[in-house]
């Protein structure tokens, strides 16, 4: 757990936060100044030790929904809904956001 210093020229132009967690290098967003690279440490820090921390997917919008629809949705939703919802995110929502990544 440190605060890394990222040189151009061998000259510090920003910091950035290294947390180190389970085995996994957790690296923080760069920063202008150190003090804003303790704080994202700290942050990090928290997250981990919570749970609050969201790991990055490969995922697609559109597995995310088809997940939804095999999981939550039919618990939740009757059988009308559920056609809606899927018919819904078919001809609105798959066409502009289907394939970006989340």
């Amino acid at each position: 757990m440190a605060i890394e210093k990222i040189k151009e020229n061998g000259i510090v132009v920003a910091y950035r936060s290294n947390v180190y967690y389970k085995g996994r290098r957790y690296i923080g967003a760069r920063r202008h100044s150190k003090k804003e690279a303790d704080l994202d440490e700290a942050e990090q820090k928290r997250d981990l030790l919570t749970g609050n921390h969201l790991e990055e997917s490969r995922k697609t919008l559109k597995d995310g929904f088809d997940d939804y629809m095999t999981l939550v949705a039919p618990k939740r939703l009757g059988s009308i809904a559920l056609q809606g919802a899927e018919s819904y995110f078919k001809n609105h929502i798959e066409p502009v956001f289907g394939f970006e990544r989340w």
